[in-house]
């Protein structure tokens, strides 16, 4: 279905500029999709990957193959999050919103939040796992596939420093009604330690390791990563040129 609406929207913007975006999940994606929804030149690519092989072993459970080839008229971009943020936000997801008993999270996450992320942490066939959070930033040839990254935490910043496309300003409108609580409710002193030690090169790459629990975080730019060489084997889990 999405791949029918992306062909009819390719057809309608044939010679246009085009934003897609590669909506991670539990990565603001949805706030993203909303803040956005009225720009012609945008199109969301909801939980997927880009593949050209779609056996089991380039795709986790949860996300979706799309083979959608780049070109110049195509700019693909993608937001991450700090991991202790999206885990939290994937728990809640899984047990109180939209609620899907046949989930194959949720059995798990009614066992409490620390078995939750030990499971998550544990395992390497589903999406989140102890994997790279972030395989939709990369094809299955390894290459990096979006044009630009940004950190959802500053979004606001970072999406207004679009040069190929001439928008008006963005403002991310948050459409998500979970409470805000401290992380430190969540997270034991145990288990801060394991998701820093499991997910050391995301907190790396996107500039998380000054992060506190305390702290008011510094924000730091991501945005072009057109020159990047970095490449990520999702079968294999390894991560070349970081």
């Amino acid at each position: 279905n999405i791949h029918f609406k992306y062909i009819l929207f390719k057809i309608i913007n044939l010679k246009k500029k085009t934003l897609l975006f590669i909506h991670t999940p539990k990565c603001g994606g949805t706030s993203v999709s909303y803040s956005m929804r009225n720009k012609k030149f945008f199109f969301n690519l909801s939980h997927s990957v880009i593949r050209k092989n779609f056996s089991d072993k380039t795709i986790p459970i949860g996300l979706i193959g799309k083979n959608i080839n780049k070109n110049k008229n195509n700019l693909f971009f993608s937001t991450v999050r700090n991991p202790f943020l999206l885990l939290r936000s994937y728990y809640h997801h899984v047990l109180t919103r939209n609620i899907n008993t046949n989930h194959y999270d949720y059995e798990s996450a009614n066992k409490g939040f620390e078995y939750f992320i030990e499971n998550i942490m544990n395992r390497d066939n589903a999406w989140p796992s102890r994997k790279f959070l972030f395989p939709v930033l990369f094809n299955d040839d390894s290459d990096l596939v979006c044009d630009y990254i940004f950190r959802i935490e500053n979004f606001n910043n970072e999406i207004n420093l679009f040069n190929e496309i001439k928008i008006k300003k963005i403002e991310l409108i948050n459409v998500s009604k979970h409470k805000e609580e401290n992380l430190k409710y969540y997270f034991s002193d145990k288990l801060i330690t394991e998701v820093n030690n499991v997910y050391k090169r995301e907190f790396a790459m996107f500039g998380y390791n000054n992060f506190s629990f305390h702290k008011k975080e510094k924000k730091q730019l991501l945005g072009d990563t057109r020159n990047s060489k970095i490449k990520y084997n999702y079968q294999e889990d390894k991560i070349i040129n970081f």
